[in-house]
This record gives C-alpha cells, sequence and structure tokens, in this order.
C-alpha cells in the first residue's frame, strides 16, 4: 500500500484506530489507514449519479464502473428524494466506441464536449471546446 500523500512504499506500522491498521509514511510523517473493506471511493458514488441523473440505467453504469447494480440502486434510494427533480428525462450519455471519438470531436466544430476517462483509482474529466 502506498501513501495517498506521496505514493511512498516507505512506511511504519502506528497502531489501530476503529479496527483498522493505521500507517505513518517514513517519507513525509503522514498518517494514513487502509480503507474498509466494501468501501467505495466517493468518485465513484459521485460519478454513477452524474451518470444515473443524465438517464443512463443501473446496469449500464454497473457495467461502466464495475460496481455491483444494487449497490448503486441503494446510493440512489438514499437520495431520492432530492433526485427527482433533477433526473433527466431523456438519456443524454451515449456509448461509442475508441475509434469513433476522434472522429465525433473533428465532425464537431462548434459544440462543446465532456469526455470521462474510467481509471482504476480515479476517473478523468476531459472538457472539449
Amino acid at each position: 500500500m502506498k501513501c495517498p500523500r506521496c505514493l511512498s512504499t516507505e512506511k511504519v506500522k502506528d497502531g489501530f484506530v476503529n479496527d483498522r491498521q493505521r500507517y505513518q509514511c517514513k517519507s513525509c510523517g503522514y498518517h494514513y489507514s487502509t480503507r474498509q473493506k466494501g468501501k467505495k471511493p466517493s468518485y465513484l458514488k459521485r460519478l454513477a449519479l452524474f451518470l444515473h441523473l443524465e438517464g443512463m440505467g443501473y446496469r449500464p453504469i454497473e457495467d461502466l464502473i464495475d460496481v455491483s447494480n444494487v449497490s448503486i440502486m441503494n446510493w440512489m434510494n438514499k437520495m431520492t428524494t432530492q433526485l427527482k427533480p433533477l433526473k433527466s428525462d431523456r438519456q443524454r450519455v451515449k456509448t461509442i466506441n475508441r475509434e469513433s471519438v476522434r472522429e465525433i470531436i473533428n465532425q464537431e466544430k462548434d459544440g462543446k464536449m465532456l469526455l470521462i476517462n474510467l481509471k482504476d483509482n480515479k476517473s478523468e474529466i476531459f472538457y472539449i471546446k
């Protein structure tokens, strides 16, 4: 496990907090603990929320971010009262293959685009003018 601050692998054990092992980074002195098993990072929840609000269903989101559709449904149900007025009435998220991206970017001279690149620990969002 790497230090979240400096990404160094040099660490020493530094006790327990809430039954989770704590570590101290030898390089920068930062104290951190391991992520609880079963907890998903908040960026995945935000991304699932964004995709759901744009009209995407639970199963396509599951395929995209590799999280159970039941988990996604539970996340959305916790926020159900706030979500109903915000949800899009049409599906605006489109699925395309990699080869089509350059072609679509070249065709859209006047429009703006949002491209989301999903990676293991983070997602990158590109705003294309």
